[in-house]
């Protein structure tokens, strides 16, 4: 009987270096907080975009592009660690986890609902249409 296959590598980042990068506007990062909505809503990183880990293969679509870098932030617990996984397996390839998630955040804190996830994609051209989802 064979045990759990192999973990998969996910890449971190400490605090201070997405400090760097947050209060820097770096082009082409986006930070991805995976925790539930209430605690995203108490306190987040600026400009960080929230999906509920749980909802990330059902919001793929709406997800940065794939060539990007996607900072992914959690609780201190799997949270975090389960979204950066999914993101590398579904092919993302500049995935980083936040080490010791938002506990570990020590800079500007905003608070709301956020931005959508629609907000890491450019505005559609006028009169364009979706293709169906896929059954």
């Amino acid at each position: 009987m064979s045990g759990p296959g192999p973990a998969v590598p996910v890449a971190t980042i400490g605090a201070a270096d997405l400090r760097v990068l947050v209060e820097g506007d770096a082009p082409g990062v986006w930070v991805l907080d995976t925790r539930p909505r209430a605690e995203y809503e108490r306190g987040h990183v600026p400009g960080a975009l929230h999906c509920e880990v749980h909802d990330l293969s059902k919001r793929e679509r709406e997800l940065p592009p794939r060539g990007t870098t996607v900072i992914v932030v959690g609780g201190e617990g799997a949270r975090g660690r389960a979204g950066a996984v999914f993101l590398v397996l579904a092919g993302f390839v500049g995935v980083r986890l936040l080490e010791g998630g938002f506990a570990a955040w020590e800079g500007a804190v905003e608070t709301g609902p956020g931005r959508p996830l629609s907000a890491a994609h450019p505005p559609k051209p006028k009169g364009w249409t979706d293709p169906p989802a896929p059954q």
